[in-house]
Protein backbone atom coordinates (compact mmCIF):
# COMPACT_ATOMS: atom_id res chain seq x y z
CA UNK A 1 0.00 0.00 0.00
CA UNK A 2 1.28 3.08 -1.19
CA UNK A 3 2.01 5.61 2.04
CA UNK A 4 4.43 8.43 1.01
CA UNK A 5 3.84 10.18 -2.26
CA UNK A 6 7.08 12.66 -2.83
CA UNK A 7 6.62 15.61 -5.40
CA UNK A 8 10.05 16.78 -6.87
CA UNK A 9 8.94 20.09 -8.68
CA UNK A 10 11.76 22.00 -8.27
CA UNK A 11 13.87 19.57 -10.34
CA UNK A 12 16.40 18.58 -7.29
CA UNK A 13 16.05 14.98 -7.65
CA UNK A 14 14.72 14.30 -11.10
CA UNK A 15 15.40 16.31 -14.07
CA UNK A 16 12.96 19.26 -14.80
CA UNK A 17 12.90 20.69 -18.13
CA UNK A 18 10.94 23.47 -16.34
CA UNK A 19 10.48 25.60 -20.04
CA UNK A 20 8.57 22.19 -21.18
CA UNK A 21 6.83 21.83 -18.40
CA UNK A 22 5.58 25.46 -18.27
CA UNK A 23 4.44 24.76 -21.85
CA UNK A 24 2.56 21.86 -21.33
CA UNK A 25 1.46 23.05 -18.51
CA UNK A 26 -0.21 25.99 -19.61
CA UNK A 27 -0.51 24.41 -22.84
CA UNK A 28 -3.32 22.28 -21.17
CA UNK A 29 -4.65 24.83 -18.38
CA UNK A 30 -5.30 27.66 -20.27
CA UNK A 31 -8.08 26.64 -22.62
CA UNK A 32 -10.09 25.64 -20.41
CA UNK A 33 -10.14 28.72 -19.21
CA UNK A 34 -10.36 31.04 -21.68
CA UNK A 35 -13.75 30.91 -22.37
CA UNK A 36 -13.62 33.18 -18.42
CA UNK A 37 -10.93 35.61 -19.59
CA UNK A 38 -7.86 36.25 -22.30
CA UNK A 39 -5.41 33.63 -22.03
CA UNK A 40 -2.77 35.97 -21.78
CA UNK A 41 -4.45 37.71 -18.56
CA UNK A 42 -4.86 34.18 -17.04
CA UNK A 43 -1.06 33.33 -17.47
CA UNK A 44 -0.13 36.22 -15.55
CA UNK A 45 -2.47 35.86 -13.00
CA UNK A 46 -1.44 32.13 -12.55
CA UNK A 47 2.17 32.87 -11.92
CA UNK A 48 1.22 35.97 -9.70
CA UNK A 49 -0.73 33.68 -7.17
CA UNK A 50 1.53 31.07 -7.63
CA UNK A 51 4.40 33.41 -6.05
CA UNK A 52 2.03 35.08 -3.63
CA UNK A 53 2.13 31.33 -2.45
CA UNK A 54 5.47 30.50 -2.38
CA UNK A 55 6.36 33.72 -1.23
CA UNK A 56 3.36 33.66 2.03
CA UNK A 57 4.62 32.89 5.41
CA UNK A 58 1.24 32.94 6.96
CA UNK A 59 0.86 29.99 8.98
CA UNK A 60 -2.60 30.33 9.39
CA UNK A 61 -3.68 29.86 5.93
CA UNK A 62 -3.27 26.74 3.45
CA UNK A 63 -0.87 27.44 0.26
CA UNK A 64 -4.48 26.41 -1.95
CA UNK A 65 -6.20 29.24 0.41
CA UNK A 66 -3.24 32.08 -0.30
CA UNK A 67 -3.27 31.10 -4.46
CA UNK A 68 -7.49 31.14 -4.19
CA UNK A 69 -7.59 34.75 -2.65
CA UNK A 70 -4.87 36.10 -4.66
CA UNK A 71 -5.97 34.88 -8.08
CA UNK A 72 -9.58 35.24 -7.85
CA UNK A 73 -9.15 39.12 -6.30
CA UNK A 74 -6.77 39.34 -9.37
CA UNK A 75 -8.51 37.78 -12.12
CA UNK A 76 -12.38 39.17 -10.71
CA UNK A 77 -13.60 35.85 -11.19
CA UNK A 78 -15.47 33.81 -8.66
CA UNK A 79 -14.65 30.32 -7.37
CA UNK A 80 -17.91 28.95 -8.55
CA UNK A 81 -16.91 30.05 -12.27
CA UNK A 82 -13.22 28.95 -11.73
CA UNK A 83 -12.48 26.09 -8.95
CA UNK A 84 -14.67 23.21 -10.55
CA UNK A 85 -12.25 23.16 -13.70
CA UNK A 86 -9.50 23.38 -11.90
CA UNK A 87 -10.48 20.43 -9.81
CA UNK A 88 -10.83 18.66 -12.63
CA UNK A 89 -8.11 19.59 -14.63
CA UNK A 90 -5.34 18.42 -11.57
CA UNK A 91 -7.43 15.37 -11.14
CA UNK A 92 -7.35 14.32 -14.55
CA UNK A 93 -4.93 16.32 -17.45
CA UNK A 94 -2.59 17.51 -15.16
Amino acid sequence: MLQTLLFDLDGTLLPLNQDYFTREYLGKLLPLLSHLQDEHQLAKHLWSATNAMIQSNNVDKTNEQVFREVFLTNTGLTEDQVWPILLEFYEGAF
